[in-house]
């Protein structure tokens, strides 16, 4: 049987202090605090594989030093008596590093399994407000470590900064823990962050999302997702996915041959089979932002990711509707840093003043590019044919299924799609009482279905009613 040891980690940071909440901190708390006390769903694990020769001490020391430099991972958020949570930088504490030991002779290849069952049990239990964001883990064999594990607490992190924070953990154990001269803390963390946004830049930044907000809340159709089942499933929320090799080499020749991106390609056939399910003109998309536009953000710690409403007009033909997603989601990606008290607020000021809601209630989350592509993929993207995408299209077949009882305040409708890891794998999460499980599949069919049907020519396309 494989066994376990503990390794206190102990650090002292450069800085303590408290704060308001920076406007990431805030969007991301707001989902936690509604799905209280079980919000495991946005603790973020990370399982990095070691090189050869890794010393055990190297790599508690790298773990030292991270929670040394990055100060989100020494961040607990108290709520005063009114209910209002503040961020607290500790300047010292200690972590407890679980060892898991795998049984002598087993190898390398045995430890990935064990990894990843060290990341569930780490990832299993919700992290406490008092409670620092992150734990740690450490698989290894015949006393070498082999794989580490890190659960990060996703109100403390974005996808963006966990990748800078995997990337600085790597080079943190290959340097013993230590930190180039050149490197330096020079990164904004949180504390920065709610500085800046409490001061006259980042009044002025959210004044300009906001503005953009009440363009879009005005246009917004009262009810994107208008037909109802008679009864919801149970769970109520059931998530359905999808991996496409069609939908990669689709999405790519179209990207091309409209000048565009493969992004803004997904959005707008998503938007636009929103829309004629619904018989709506228009469509109305919340869309993630990364907000990591200014070169100062790149590096900065902490969650940034917010969202920012695009209303899309949907006459006319594929090539017509993505070139009205690239001009509505352009501004929306430029309008997803602000005050989400303040939005809040602007939302129910603008439903008074039209007399109905503004529908707000579907989110996509789309990242596509090449990077995650290979080059076998990549040339064939490049001279896909109707036909040859239609033959990838046949072997198309549904990923996993995953249930949520609820989902985050306000949302009846997630769609997401990435590419990083290979194909096109998208995923759709839904109330049930509006999508059943076969509609999201279907919903996700539809898209690759569109981007293969469209690639005949994609400016006479027009895209008909979906699932």
């Amino acid at each position: 049987m494989d066994a376990t040891d503990v390794h206190d980690v102990r650090f002292c940071g450069v800085r303590a202090g408290t704060a308001p909440l920076t406007w990431g901190q805030r969007w991301m708390w707001e989902e936690a605090a509604w799905f209280a006390p079980d919000h495991r769903h946005l603790n973020m694990p990370v399982v990095l594989e070691l090189p050869d020769g890794t010393q055990l001490s190297s790599v508690l020391a790298a773990l030292r030093t991270l929670l040394e430099r990055h100060e989100p991972l020494r961040t607990t958020f108290p709520v005063s008596a009114t209910g209002e949570p503040r961020q607290d930088v500790t300047e010292e504490g200690l972590i407890r590093v679980q060892e898991r030991r795998v049984r002598p002779g087993r190898g390398r290849d045995a430890t990935k399994d064990v990894a990843e069952q060290l990341a569930g049990e780490l990832g299993r239990r919700p992290f406490a407000v008092d409670e620092l964001p992150c734990r740690a883990g450490v698989v290894t064999c015949d006393g070498a470590p082999l794989r580490l594990v890190l659960v990060v607490f996703h109100v403390v992190t974005d996808d963006w900064d966990l990748r800078n924070l995997t990337a600085e953990l790597r080079r943190l154990v290959a340097a013993d823990g230590h930190v180039p001269e050149a490197a330096g803390d020079v990164r904004l963390q949180p504390l920065d962050q709610a500085a800046r946004e409490g001061g006259p830049e980042g009044r002025a930044v959210g004044l300009r999302s906001l503005e953009h907000w009440r363009t879009q809340l005005v246009r917004a159709p009262a009810d994107m997702l208008p037909f109802r089942n008679p009864a919801p499933e149970t769970p109520r929320y059931k998530e359905v996915t999808l991996r496409s090799e069609a939908l990669t080499l689709a999405l790519y020749a179209l990207s091309r041959r409209l000048r565009t991106s493969q992004t803004t390609v997904f959005l707008a056939i998503a938007a636009a089979l929103l829309g004629r399910r619904a018989d709506l003109p228009t469509a109305c998309l919340t869309l993630y932002c990364n907000n990591r536009i200014d070169p100062r953000d790149e590096a900065a710690a902490g969650p940034f990711l917010q969202d920012a409403p695009m209303v899309v007009d949907l006459d006319g033909s594929l090539a017509e509707t993505v070139r009205r997603t690239w001009q509505a989601a352009l501004p929306a990606y430029l309008a997803g840093r602000y005050d989400p008290v303040r939005a809040h607020s602007l939302v129910e000021e603008v439903q008074r003043e039209r007399g109905t809601v503004a529908d707000l209630s579907c989110t996509a989350n789309v990242m596509l590019g090449t990077d995650g592509l290979g080059a076998d993929l990549l040339a064939r993207a490049a001279h896909v044919t109707r036909e040859s995408a239609e033959e990838a299209r046949s072997r198309t077949r549904p990923g996993w299924t995953r249930t949520l009882v609820t989902d985050r305040p306000g949302r009846r409708f997630y769609l997401t799609a990435s590419n990083a890891a290979g194909p096109v794998l998208a995923s759709l999460r839904a109330d049930t009482t509006l999508l059943s499980t076969a509609e999201l599949l279907g919903f996700l069919t539809d898209i690759e279905r569109v981007a293969v049907e469209a690639l005949t020519d994609p400016c006479t396309h027009r895209i008909r009613r979906g699932t």
